[in-house]
């Protein structure tokens, strides 16, 4: 997506990555409850924020360093830290969500998928509870 094309030129360091690192990760339960405690800790911290009232733009990807975003910079902001507890970037990458429930404008918003294995995925979404 165009967002992440700007989110990468704006954070070279988040986008870089090595065809060495692995790809797959051990869904252990020391990793999940890593994975939850992110996700709530950050759900609980971002307030969320439309790109037009925060950016006064449609679509503008970055890290909620302010403590406001929308729903692909709670995903962003979930894979930074977990980047940076050590987890493999390329185990987690966003990825568009497609939901019914939502309205055609937003019909879809990222995730982040956590690859298990081959066909094996966990995704956590970025539109979370009082998220847009």
């Amino acid at each position: 997506p165009p967002g992440w094309i700007q989110f990468c030129q704006d954070y070279r360091s988040e986008c870089k990555g090595g065809t060495t690192q692995p790809r797959d990760i051990v869904l252990s339960q020391r990793a999940w409850r890593d994975l939850v405690k992110v996700k709530q800790w950050v759900d609980e911290t971002v307030k969320p924020m439309t790109d037009k009232e925060h950016w006064g733009v449609i679509d503008h990807w970055d890290l909620p360093t302010d403590g406001y975003g929308d729903c692909e910079d709670y995903v962003l902001e979930k894979r930074h830290i977990l980047i940076n507890a050590g987890w493999p970037r390329s185990a987690r990458r966003t990825a568009p969500a497609r939901s019914a429930m939502r309205s055609p404008a937003l019909s879809s918003a990222p995730d982040l998928p956590v690859n298990r294995g081959p066909g094996d995925r966990v995704r956590f979404s970025g539109a979370s509870k009082g998220n847009p």
